[in-house]
């Protein structure tokens, strides 16, 4: 009698499945951004019905009528800078590269030193092939401390979000020569390592990782079973 039983994810697919989990990350900004908006109270824009039409047909992959939405509501709002959010990541979602690009950089126009807005056209650079735009952010971030190692990983992240894992790892290796003891770091030094298929160098970054974050984590939990992917990959190919 054949058995009822699932057959099992093979471990390549465990470890894309795990990895993409892991990555898949919200528009840098838009929740802090949600919650700042929230901080005036429940009249604020993230508590109206409009703003939470408009997310709904987003998460439906509407994505046209959530663009009508977020317009209407910007229209009459047009300080609402959680909308402009939320109108580049819809843009992103079409494809229309430009009009993400004039929402960044309008709500840039009035907070022009939100890291997160910055690293999220800088992004958009990359996918557009325009590295020198990307690395101009880049600069303009670091300038202003260049010894921060979790500046450094930000723009690592970046370019991690866009495939780009030598361009992360550069990154990372900046950050890890000015704080090696930055948990976060050898968690992306892990994912890069995976992205680039490098999977004894991402077991190692995951181990390290471990070793300094609390155990009963959130974070801790996701990496262990991570690894658990890439060793059962690594597995399959010795």
């Amino acid at each position: 009698m054949a058995s009822s039983r699932r057959p099992g994810l093979r471990p390549r697919c465990r470890l894309a499945l795990a990895l993409l989990a892991l990555v898949a990350v919200p528009l840098n900004g838009v929740v802090a951004q949600e919650q700042g908006e929230t901080d005036g109270g429940p009249e604020g824009i993230v508590a109206s019905e409009e703003y939470w039409a408009g997310l709904i047909a987003f998460k439906a992959r509407d994505y046209e009528a959530a663009l009508t939405a977020w317009q209407e509501l910007l229209a009459a709002n047009p300080d609402a800078n959680v909308v402009l959010l939320r109108m580049a990541e819809t843009h992103r979602a079409l494809g229309n590269g430009a009009a993400e690009e004039a929402s960044l950089k309008r709500l840039l126009a009035t907070d022009p030193d939100n890291v997160g807005v910055t690293l999220t056209l800088a992004q958009a650079y990359i996918r557009a092939d325009r590295e020198a735009d990307a690395d101009r952010l880049f600069a303009e971030i670091l300038a202003a401390d260049p010894d921060n190692a979790s500046m450094h990983v930000g723009v690592g992240d970046t370019y991690l979000k866009e495939r780009r894992h030598k361009s992360a790892l550069a990154s990372y290796d900046r950050a890890l020569a000015m704080d090696p003891e930055l948990a976060v770091l050898h968690k992306q030094i892990g994912l890069a390592h995976v992205q680039g298929r490098d999977l004894a160098e991402a077991a190692a970054a995951f181990e390290k990782f471990l070793e300094m974050e609390p155990p009963d984590s959130g974070d801790a939990e996701n990496i262990r079973k991570l690894l658990e992917a890439v060793e059962a990959q690594q597995g399959t190919t010795q």
